[in-house]
Protein backbone atom coordinates (compact mmCIF):
# COMPACT_ATOMS: atom_id res chain seq x y z
CA UNK A 1 0.00 0.00 0.00
CA UNK A 2 1.53 3.33 -0.83
CA UNK A 3 1.50 6.18 1.37
CA UNK A 4 0.52 9.69 0.51
CA UNK A 5 3.13 11.90 1.23
CA UNK A 6 1.49 15.08 1.49
CA UNK A 7 -0.93 13.28 5.02
CA UNK A 8 2.11 11.77 6.34
CA UNK A 9 4.07 14.56 6.46
CA UNK A 10 0.90 16.52 8.42
CA UNK A 11 0.66 13.25 10.70
CA UNK A 12 4.52 13.66 11.20
CA UNK A 13 4.19 17.76 12.01
CA UNK A 14 1.13 17.13 14.08
CA UNK A 15 3.00 14.78 16.53
CA UNK A 16 5.93 16.56 16.93
CA UNK A 17 3.93 19.78 17.11
CA UNK A 18 1.96 17.76 19.55
CA UNK A 19 5.20 16.84 21.26
CA UNK A 20 6.65 20.46 22.08
CA UNK A 21 3.17 21.63 23.44
CA UNK A 22 3.40 18.36 25.81
CA UNK A 23 7.12 19.09 26.95
CA UNK A 24 6.16 23.54 27.49
CA UNK A 25 3.09 22.35 29.71
CA UNK A 26 5.18 20.15 31.68
CA UNK A 27 8.01 22.98 32.00
CA UNK A 28 5.73 25.60 32.54
CA UNK A 29 4.09 23.56 35.10
CA UNK A 30 7.39 22.70 36.81
CA UNK A 31 7.84 25.81 36.63
CA UNK A 32 4.99 27.29 38.36
CA UNK A 33 5.92 24.27 40.99
CA UNK A 34 9.14 25.79 41.31
CA UNK A 35 8.04 29.18 42.26
CA UNK A 36 5.29 28.23 44.27
CA UNK A 37 7.89 26.16 46.87
CA UNK A 38 10.18 29.57 46.56
CA UNK A 39 7.31 31.29 47.96
CA UNK A 40 6.41 28.73 50.63
CA UNK A 41 10.00 28.75 51.52
CA UNK A 42 10.22 32.87 51.87
CA UNK A 43 7.11 32.30 53.86
CA UNK A 44 8.44 29.98 56.47
CA UNK A 45 11.62 32.09 56.67
CA UNK A 46 9.32 35.07 58.22
CA UNK A 47 11.05 35.72 61.67
CA UNK A 48 7.71 35.93 63.47
CA UNK A 49 9.58 37.63 66.72
CA UNK A 50 11.60 40.52 64.19
CA UNK A 51 8.31 42.01 62.85
CA UNK A 52 8.48 45.59 62.45
CA UNK A 53 6.45 47.19 59.48
CA UNK A 54 2.66 46.35 58.09
CA UNK A 55 4.05 44.43 55.47
CA UNK A 56 6.59 42.18 57.62
CA UNK A 57 2.90 41.58 59.69
CA UNK A 58 1.08 40.59 56.48
CA UNK A 59 3.89 38.14 55.23
CA UNK A 60 4.11 36.74 58.35
CA UNK A 61 -0.08 35.98 59.33
CA UNK A 62 -0.73 34.88 55.83
CA UNK A 63 2.41 32.19 55.99
CA UNK A 64 0.03 30.72 58.90
CA UNK A 65 -3.22 31.73 58.07
CA UNK A 66 -4.54 27.70 57.96
CA UNK A 67 -3.07 27.48 61.59
CA UNK A 68 -4.95 30.52 62.80
CA UNK A 69 -8.04 29.75 60.60
CA UNK A 70 -8.00 26.38 62.35
CA UNK A 71 -7.29 27.68 66.01
CA UNK A 72 -3.84 25.89 66.11
CA UNK A 73 -0.32 26.81 67.99
CA UNK A 74 1.59 29.14 65.98
CA UNK A 75 4.20 29.21 67.82
CA UNK A 76 5.61 27.14 71.21
CA UNK A 77 7.29 29.50 73.76
CA UNK A 78 7.75 28.76 77.25
CA UNK A 79 4.25 29.60 78.86
CA UNK A 80 5.73 30.18 82.44
CA UNK A 81 8.10 32.54 81.45
CA UNK A 82 5.85 34.51 79.80
CA UNK A 83 4.27 37.02 82.76
CA UNK A 84 2.45 40.53 82.53
CA UNK A 85 5.24 42.88 81.07
CA UNK A 86 6.05 40.62 78.26
CA UNK A 87 2.16 40.94 77.09
CA UNK A 88 2.83 44.69 77.90
CA UNK A 89 5.88 44.96 75.90
CA UNK A 90 4.05 42.96 72.61
CA UNK A 91 1.84 45.30 73.22
CA UNK A 92 4.29 48.47 73.17
CA UNK A 93 5.31 46.73 70.05
CA UNK A 94 2.72 46.67 67.90
CA UNK A 95 1.87 50.43 68.55
CA UNK A 96 5.42 51.08 67.56
CA UNK A 97 4.02 49.30 64.09
CA UNK A 98 0.59 50.82 63.55
CA UNK A 99 1.97 54.34 64.58
CA UNK A 100 3.48 54.07 61.14
CA UNK A 101 -0.09 52.94 59.22
CA UNK A 102 -2.13 56.14 58.50
CA UNK A 103 -5.45 54.17 57.73
CA UNK A 104 -6.98 52.98 60.66
CA UNK A 105 -8.99 50.27 59.48
CA UNK A 106 -5.01 48.62 58.85
CA UNK A 107 -4.26 49.76 61.93
CA UNK A 108 -7.07 47.73 63.74
CA UNK A 109 -6.54 44.65 61.55
CA UNK A 110 -2.80 44.75 61.93
CA UNK A 111 -3.31 44.67 65.82
CA UNK A 112 -5.36 41.70 65.39
CA UNK A 113 -2.78 40.07 62.75
CA UNK A 114 -0.66 40.45 65.60
CA UNK A 115 -2.48 38.89 68.38
CA UNK A 116 -2.63 35.82 66.25
CA UNK A 117 0.70 35.81 65.24
CA UNK A 118 2.55 36.63 68.47
CA UNK A 119 0.00 33.46 69.44
CA UNK A 120 0.32 34.12 73.66
CA UNK A 121 -3.41 33.24 73.80
CA UNK A 122 -1.75 29.48 73.67
CA UNK A 123 1.52 30.38 75.66
CA UNK A 124 0.39 32.49 78.45
CA UNK A 125 -0.55 30.93 82.18
CA UNK A 126 -3.82 31.50 83.56
CA UNK A 127 -2.51 33.48 86.22
CA UNK A 128 -0.93 36.05 82.98
CA UNK A 129 -4.08 36.18 81.90
CA UNK A 130 -5.65 37.26 85.13
CA UNK A 131 -2.94 39.39 85.81
CA UNK A 132 -3.14 41.04 82.84
CA UNK A 133 -6.93 41.33 82.79
CA UNK A 134 -6.43 43.10 86.28
CA UNK A 135 -4.09 45.40 84.84
CA UNK A 136 -6.59 46.58 81.78
CA UNK A 137 -9.47 46.91 84.43
CA UNK A 138 -6.82 49.37 85.91
CA UNK A 139 -5.69 51.33 82.81
CA UNK A 140 -9.80 51.73 81.94
CA UNK A 141 -10.54 53.00 85.77
CA UNK A 142 -7.36 55.28 85.20
CA UNK A 143 -8.74 56.47 81.52
CA UNK A 144 -5.89 54.89 79.82
CA UNK A 145 -7.89 52.85 77.90
CA UNK A 146 -8.95 55.60 75.72
CA UNK A 147 -5.53 57.98 75.80
CA UNK A 148 -3.26 54.58 74.48
CA UNK A 149 -6.31 52.82 72.43
CA UNK A 150 -3.43 51.33 70.36
CA UNK A 151 -1.77 49.25 73.11
CA UNK A 152 -4.58 48.72 74.99
CA UNK A 153 -6.41 47.12 71.94
CA UNK A 154 -3.47 44.59 71.25
CA UNK A 155 -3.75 43.78 75.17
CA UNK A 156 -8.18 43.22 75.06
CA UNK A 157 -7.27 41.10 72.02
CA UNK A 158 -5.39 39.05 73.62
CA UNK A 159 -7.48 38.88 76.62
CA UNK A 160 -10.45 38.11 74.53
CA UNK A 161 -8.95 35.24 72.72
CA UNK A 162 -7.18 33.86 75.73
CA UNK A 163 -10.40 33.84 77.70
CA UNK A 164 -12.36 31.82 74.79
CA UNK A 165 -10.80 28.81 76.78
CA UNK A 166 -12.71 29.73 80.21
CA UNK A 167 -16.83 29.81 79.43
CA UNK A 168 -16.94 30.32 83.51
CA UNK A 169 -15.61 33.79 82.91
CA UNK A 170 -18.18 35.18 81.01
CA UNK A 171 -18.87 38.29 82.39
CA UNK A 172 -14.74 38.71 81.93
CA UNK A 173 -15.15 38.01 77.97
CA UNK A 174 -17.70 40.43 77.47
CA UNK A 175 -16.44 42.97 79.82
CA UNK A 176 -13.17 42.56 77.73
CA UNK A 177 -15.13 42.60 74.23
CA UNK A 178 -16.88 46.17 75.13
CA UNK A 179 -13.12 47.21 75.92
CA UNK A 180 -12.41 46.13 72.72
CA UNK A 181 -15.28 47.92 70.95
CA UNK A 182 -13.90 51.54 72.91
CA UNK A 183 -10.30 50.93 71.49
CA UNK A 184 -11.42 50.36 68.17
CA UNK A 185 -13.95 53.38 67.63
CA UNK A 186 -11.20 55.65 69.40
CA UNK A 187 -8.55 54.31 67.09
CA UNK A 188 -11.59 55.45 64.12
CA UNK A 189 -12.72 58.63 65.85
CA UNK A 190 -16.31 57.59 66.56
CA UNK A 191 -17.32 58.08 69.72
CA UNK A 192 -21.13 57.24 69.04
CA UNK A 193 -21.27 54.27 71.34
CA UNK A 194 -18.73 54.40 73.83
CA UNK A 195 -20.73 55.95 76.33
CA UNK A 196 -23.05 52.43 75.86
CA UNK A 197 -19.96 50.38 75.95
CA UNK A 198 -18.64 51.89 79.59
CA UNK A 199 -22.08 51.47 80.86
CA UNK A 200 -22.31 47.71 79.89
CA UNK A 201 -18.79 47.54 81.32
CA UNK A 202 -19.18 49.24 84.36
CA UNK A 203 -22.48 46.97 84.87
CA UNK A 204 -19.60 43.95 85.14
CA UNK A 205 -16.89 45.65 86.63
CA UNK A 206 -17.04 44.49 90.26
CA UNK A 207 -18.47 41.04 90.10
CA UNK A 208 -15.50 40.30 87.60
CA UNK A 209 -12.85 42.01 89.84
CA UNK A 210 -13.83 40.07 93.00
CA UNK A 211 -13.65 36.90 90.95
CA UNK A 212 -9.72 37.87 90.17
CA UNK A 213 -9.34 38.57 94.01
Amino acid sequence: MKFNKKLLGLVIVSTLTLSFVGCGSSELDEQKESEKQAEQQQETNVDLNNLTSYEDVKSAYDANIEKIMNKEQVQELDMKSIKLDDVIEKANKAKDIVDTIENTSDKISTIDKLVSIDDLSNNTTEDTMKETLKYIIAEYENGNLENNPETSLYIVRYLDTRLDNHPNMKDADELVFDMYQICKDTIRGIEDSIDSNKEQINEKLQSVKSSLN
